[in-house]
């Protein structure tokens, strides 16, 4: 009773105070802070989300008045960007309905993003990838009401969810209702969460959005990694890749955090942004193609259906001097649906068509600070859809690297659809042996092949060695390229990985990298010169059955 009493009185407080504690100031409901930290604009960004908000939004000059003495003599950073001189959005999404630029309008040759400055409240246009020394958020009206089944805290709704779903499953059920599993920032946040788990009466942990990816510890959400609460001895990848909140003794404190195997069946807690609704993307084509820098974005109807006869495009863009990184949590189409990447706004050979269920842990490049997606159906589609999240890496790759000069490919294709079963799928190793082509297996010393060559992992099918790093530099005949094909991967998600090498070294171009599976058809990449170098690297824990590729001479 007292629990309960304790989360009804945070939620109270959540809705009637005016500002969250720690220097921040309201004007008509909403609440402004100014940080004195230097940081970028999307990293500035990113900072103000994970506070339940967004880089400030100004929609008058009495806002400004009001502001006077928060800003003072300072220059911060807020959320304005503008693509041209009458073209400019908050990163809030409210109306450009209020500007203040100094010559009238955007300076764009300074850059697209904008800050303030305090002697003459003036915008001043700024480079978006250039610290500045201060910034401002906003967090809006903690009135706003949350969805049924929500309660409110600073800007953010949270629900403890009481079915049992894997971490996978439970962060698409969060993104089918607007949100993500939830991010913890501070110890407010996570006692107010640990309250909302207990009170449940579940007895139980639950999945929160903090994973273990590469050696990085990540939400999901794409907030900062800023705060953390692990229970003794953790984080320990042993116990899994993914977190859940302790909501028992069983492996700590109440309210602590532990590693768990991402496939455990669990509750789960969701978070969104308050006035967000359950998403479920419109059965049309996205009526604005472009996207900025980092983000997510889904086909037509994910998660319910892929409709039928639908031709989409989506622009993914980066800062100029950029390259973009793509992957997709979830991807599960027909065979016959098609969704192209390219690298850059224009050309004709994609770098990867993908098509019917893909295991996750598969990225992919680009050589410039452009990637175009092409989402092709037919009369036949069906399936969920699929999710694609994109960073963009700074600055682009350079080093001793061959780098490619035409447009590479990348093939997927397979024939099931993913559900949401947690059996592994049944499927058929295939063996290593050809002939007409030569066979390396079972050694991790560095390899020099010449194609054509069958690959695969040492002690494929049984396993391969924990805490190795293989290495296989294959070269074909001058002026060839080589077709790397990759007929069967099932390797431990995340910490296990193999990377393929567009050049004779091992810091050549990464034109792919699989991690995961069980990739049970074909994929293929393309290098641009006649050397491809294969790197496999493995953690201190037991893995899959290993890999089976072949490398083979094409004009």
């Amino acid at each position: 009773a007292n629990m309960i009493s304790l989360v009804a009185l945070l939620s109270l407080l959540a809705l009637s105070r005016a500002c969250p504690d720690g220097s921040w100031t309201s004007v008509d409901g909403d609440c402004f802070k100014i940080y004195d930290i230097s940081k970028t604009y999307y990293d500035a960004e990113d900072y103000c989300v994970s506070q339940g908000g967004h880089l400030a939004s100004i929609h008058s000059q009495n806002e400004l008045y009001s502001l006077e003495n928060t800003i003072g003599q300072r220059a911060p950073l807020i959320g304005l960007k503008c693509s041209s001189v009458t073209d400019c959005t908050w990163t809030d999404g409210t109306p450009y309905d209020y500007s203040n630029f100094i010559y009238g309008k955007p300076t764009l040759e300074y850059g697209s993003c904008v800050h303030l400055y305090g002697d003459d409240e003036l915008f001043y246009s700024w480079n978006c990838a250039t610290p500045m020394s201060a910034f401002m958020c906003r967090i809006a009206n903690l009135t706003d009401i949350c969805s049924p089944g929500y309660t409110p805290y600073l800007g953010s709704c949270v629900s403890v969810k009481t079915i049992f779903k894997t971490a996978d499953d439970a962060e698409r059920e969060c993104a089918v209702e607007g949100g993500h599993l939830a991010s913890i920032h501070d110890f407010s946040f996570n006692n107010f969460v640990t309250n909302l788990l207990v009170s449940s009466g579940l007895n139980q942990n639950a999945h929160i959005g903090i994973r273990d990816y590469d050696s990085k510890l990540t939400w999901t959400d794409g907030s900062m990694y800023n705060f953390q609460n692990w229970g003794s001895m953790y984080p320990n990848i042993f116990f899994g890749y993914c977190g859940q909140l302790l909501g028992t003794t069983e492996f700590g404190n109440v309210g602590q955090w532990t590693n768990i195997p991402c496939e455990t069946k669990l509750p789960y807690v969701c978070m969104k942004p308050q006035g967000v609704s359950p998403m479920y993307a419109p059965l049309v084509c996205p009526s604005m193609q472009y996207f900025e820098v980092t983000g997510t974005v889904y086909s037509p109807g994910f998660p319910l259906t892929v409709p039928a006869n639908t031709h989409c495009e989506y622009m993914l863009a980066g800062e100029i001097g950029t390259t973009l990184s793509v992957s997709f949590p979830y991807f599960a189409i027909d065979s016959s649906s098609k969704l192209s990447l390219y690298d850059g706004m224009s050309g004709t050979l994609p770098i990867a068509v993908l098509s019917g269920a893909m295991p996750t842990g598969i990225e992919f490049n680009t050589t410039q600070n452009i990637m175009k997606l092409v989402f092709d159906t037919t009369i036949w589609s069906y399936g969920d859809g699929w999710e694609a999240s994109f960073y963009t890496i700074y600055p682009a790759p350079t080093g001793p690297t061959v780098k490619p000069t035409t447009v590479k490919t990348t093939t997927v294709k397979t024939t099931t659809v993913k559900t949401t079963t947690t059996k592994k799928p049944t499927t058929t190793k295939p063996t290593p042996t050809t002939k007409a082509m030569s066979t390396v297996r079972n050694s991790c010393e560095p390899q020099y092949l010449y194609a054509n060559v069958m690959i695969s992992s040492p002690g494929y099918p049984l396993g391969y060695p924990m805490n190795a790093n293989c290495v296989y530099y294959v070269s074909g005949n001058p002026g060839k390229k080589l077709v790397v094909d990759f007929t069967y991967v099932d390797t431990k998600r995340d910490k296990d990985y193999i990377s393929i090498r567009d050049g004779p070294y091992e810091n050549s171009f990464e034109i792919g990298k699989l991690s995961g599976g069980t990739l049970q058809n074909q994929l293929r990449y393309v290098t641009s010169t006649n050397y491809v170098t294969i790197v496999f690297v493995t953690d201190g824990t037991k893995g899959g059955a290993g890999w089976v590729t072949t490398v083979n001479m094409t004009s």
